[in-house]
């Protein structure tokens, strides 16, 4: 009691205290001292009595409920009045709201009729109350982490930052500012220029009002340069998600690297215009890591050397740099590989040496010609330079385009002289190029600002096409065709174009010539002749040049309707027998079977020797007509039979047909016929006696064999054919080849082709005989004799005998002719 008069004098009451009153039963108190709440209010409840012996049956007294801080600040105050009768015991209650999170002290104590204090009643108490903060979890903010390098296995780095190649710790507070302890999740996402990780920890635990450290280690090596972080609990369950991620930047250092010097001095003492100039580089590495990369050099913007180089750490290497002597600035720079932000990356040292000086003529800029430019064709860049120096030199220009450099021709100027210089640049790509352009001088100086960029416009490729619009065949000059190239727009090209025929898979070019194009359609018409070719044919290629995609060639079939023409003889001539010296007329038979109409041609009429009868010309046959010529002789020429030849050149063909005909015989010629036939007559009659002799014999050998039936069916045979033959002849035509043949006329058997050896049967005119007259075996024999001299004899008209080379079919013709010849069993035409 004393401790509480200590801490709240205050709220001491002021009581008149005796052995007997109003009392607190000690043993009711509901609350203990530092009993813990989670709720904002608590109901205090105890008994009042009366001890003793009050004089009075009813005492009074009043009861104060003070709530103050754990530093004495009031936070509430109440005063309730009880009175309690002798020997009554009253429970008393008593709510304390809007209690604080913490610690507070409950303050009761009683004025008025109140008994003194004793082991079992008290007058006055006071107890402390903690009301229990709910959970309340939260992560550290970005300052409060500590990041740190460390490597593969955990250990730190023992550097102060975090450098490019180390692994990364985060020491990351988690803090519990709740009476209630807790568990959970956290996740850290790491994201870096290479990539990301994501981690989320094991079950982790933090007690109330503590804070305990995460450490989460990368499996990942971070590089230089920015990486973030994100890093948040999961479900803390405090309801308030605000405080409980964090996310935020952090900087790598770049790793330890190289620290690259470099210093450059002339070597050559005595330095000319155009000579060889010496130049001694010096690289030093004072860098913890050695330099694994190159040294490049360049005077006056372009480049002379460009080698490796690798130094260790704390060493250093001269080289030796050769140009040539001419007024510029040599530039030396190290490269590909990283060095210190402290090195010195670049050495430089100018020149000054009496020699050529190089400026424009005219403009600054190259002239561009050759144009329009379409894709493969060249550019040329032109420009006027002149040498304003104190010596001669030499000058070029360069340009560069997609990486390739490409140099013009040097020319060597006298001081004070001007000349032409260019390049030629090839425009592999369409569209808009970029050429980057330069002068250069192995012995002078360039005037600055002699360089730049130009751009060039550059279409597509031309192309060529080509077309075939018409193809024909005409009998009057064989076959033609139409054709065209055409060749985009853009500018004149040489183009070589071939024009022909296809034949059996081989080509063959009537017109094969170079030809420069203008944009748009070149065309014309070939004509080729009496060809029989398959296709027709046009190439067309780009000559010195690339052209866009397009084919080559084009081919197209030909027609293959012909006229087909046949000639031949009317075998009767009018009169029917003519005689020599008289006039007669001969009918030449002229034909066209084919599907188109023929062309123009002559025909002409000679005899078998050549002699010239008569020429005409002959107008065209229509399709599937026949025409008729007819010739007059007006003097019928000599001879028993005399052999007539047309010939029809028509479409570049010759086509013959020949005929025998058949003369009458003057008297005087009949007499002298039968004078001259008298001897071959007894010569006849000789050999008739000497083959009927061998037949008797023969016979009579097989007397004995034969039956006499046998012999009246070989009498009955001989008598049949025993009748005499006619000496009137008729012609008949071989149907084989068409050849005219002459028999008798009352003839009937077998016939033999002497042209192509074909035999066949004919039949003759019969007389009907009076009476069948007896057939004795000896005119059996003479009549055998004289069929086997029908089919046998040939007769020696001056002709000879050729063979188709394409079917060996055996032709007769005359001697003396030369010229084409058809077929008449395989059509087929050959020259003889």
């Amino acid at each position: 009691m004393a401790i509480i008069l200590l801490i709240c004098p205050s709220y001491l009451p002021f009581v008149s205290a005796s052995s007997d009153g109003i009392s607190i039963v000690s043993s009711t108190i509901s609350l203990t001292d530092f009993d813990k709440i989670e709720q904002s209010d608590y109901q205090l409840e105890f008994d009042i009595e009366i001890i003793g012996s009050p004089t009075e049956p009813t005492s009074y007294a009043d009861i104060s409920f003070v709530m103050e801080t754990i530093s004495g600040t009031v936070i509430s105050s109440t005063i309730e009045n009880y009175s309690v009768n002798d020997s009554e015991s009253i429970p008393v209650s008593h709510n304390f709201s809007e209690i604080p999170y913490g610690y507070v002290v409950i303050l009761v104590s009683m004025t008025g009729d109140v008994a003194s204090s004793s082991p079992t009643h008290e007058s006055s108490f006071q107890r402390t109350l903690q009301r229990l903060n709910p959970l309340d979890i939260s992560v550290g903010q970005s300052d409060s982490i500590i990041i740190e390098g460390i490597d593969s296995l955990g250990q730190g780095t023992g550097n102060l930052s975090v450098n490019d190649g180390d692994y990364v710790q985060l020491q990351i507070p988690v803090i519990n500012d709740g009476d209630f302890d807790w568990s959970g999740f956290i996740t850290v996402n790491l994201t870096d220029s290479n990539g990301f990780e994501n981690t989320t920890s094991q079950l982790f635990s933090v007690s109330a009002m503590q804070t305990s450290i995460y450490f989460f280690n990368s499996t990942i090596m971070v590089n230089e340069g920015q990486i973030s972080f994100d890093i948040w609990l999961n479900d803390s369950g405090d309801g308030d998600t605000s405080d409980e991620s964090v996310n935020f930047m952090f900087s790598i250092n770049p790793p330890p690297l190289p620290i690259i010097s470099m210093s450059l001095e002339e070597v050559t003492t005595e330095i000319i215009a155009g000579e060889t100039m010496l130049w001694n580089l010096e690289v030093y590495n004072s860098g913890e890591v050695g330099f694994d990369g190159n040294i490049s050099c360049r005077f006056d913007q372009f480049l002379i050397a460009n080698d490796s180089l690798v130094l260790d750490s704390n060493t250093g290497v001269n080289i030796s740099v050769t140009t040539t002597a001419r007024p510029g600035q040599l530039t030396c720079e190290v490269l590909n590989d990283r060095i210190s932000l402290s090195s010195q990356p670049e050495v430089n040292l100018t020149l000054m040496v009496e020699s050529a000086e190089f400026e424009t003529a005219g403009g600054n800029v190259p002239a561009k010609l050759l144009g329009p430019w379409h894709e493969g064709d060249d550019v040329r860049l032109s420009i006027l330079v002149r040498n304003h120096g104190s010596k001669s030199g030499n000058v070029k220009i360069v340009c560069e385009v997609a990486g390739i450099t490409y140099a013009g021709d040097s020319i060597q100027l006298a001081v004070d002289e001007a000349g032409e210089i260019f390049v030629d640049v090839p425009m592999m790509e369409s569209g808009l190029q970029m050429l980057n352009w330069s002068l250069q001088s192995s012995d002078g100086s360039i005037d600055s600002g002699l360089f730049g960029e130009l751009n060039i416009s550059v279409a597509d490729r031309q192309t060529v096409e080509i077309s075939i619009s018409r193809v024909s065949w005409d009998e009057q000059n064989g076959l033609s065709f139409s054709w065209g190239v055409n060749l985009s727009d853009g500018v004149q090209r040489d183009v070589r174009v071939r024009l022909g025929y296809i034949d059996s898979l081989q080509e063959s070019y009537l017109v094969d010539t170079v030809m420069s194009l203008n944009p748009g359609l070149t065309e014309g018409v070939l004509e080729i002749g009496f060809v029989d070719a398959e296709k027709v044919i046009v190439r067309a290629n780009e000559d010195n040049w690339v052209a866009g995609f397009g084919f080559t060639s084009l081919s197209v079939n030909t027609p293959q309707e012909r006229a087909i023409y046949s000639i031949s003889f009317d075998p009767q001539t009018t009169p029917n027998r003519p005689i020599a010296g008289e006039s007669a007329k001969v009918i030449v038979n002229l034909e066209n079977s084919g599907m188109i109409t023929g062309a123009q041609g002559n025909l002409i009429l000679t005899t078998s020797s050549g002699v010239l009868i008569g020429e005409r010309v002959v107008n065209p046959l229509g399709s599937q007509t026949t025409k008729i010529e007819q010739f007059t002789l007006l003097d019928w020429p000599d001879g028993d039979e005399v052999s007539l030849i047309a010939t029809w050149e028509v479409s570049g063909q010759v086509i013959t047909a020949d005929e025998i005909f058949i003369s009458s015989v003057t008297k005087t010629e009949e007499e002298s016929s039968q004078l001259i036939d008298f001897f071959p007559a007894i010569l006849g009659g000789i050999a008739l006696a000497a083959a009927i002799i061998l037949v008797v014999r023969l016979i009579n050998s097989r007397q004995n064999l034969d039956s006499n039936d046998e012999k009246k069916k070989k009498s009955k045979s001989i008598d049949k054919t025993k009748k005499a033959l006619s000496d009137v002849k008729i012609q008949v035509s071989c149907p084989e080849c068409s050849r005219q043949l002459r028999v008798p006329m009352n003839y009937s058997g077998s016939v033999r082709c002497p042209d192509c050896n074909h035999n066949f049967d004919v039949e003759g005119e019969q007389d009907e005989p009076d009476e069948e007259p007896e057939t004795t075996e000896e005119d059996s024999i003479d009549e055998n004799v004289e069929h086997d001299d029908i089919q046998e004899k040939e007769v020696d008209d001056g002709k000879t005998e050729v063979a188709c080379p394409e079917c060996s079919q055996t032709l007769r013709i005359p001697s003396s002719y030369s010229g084409s010849v058809r077929c008449p069993a395989c059509k087929n035409i050959f020259r003889t």
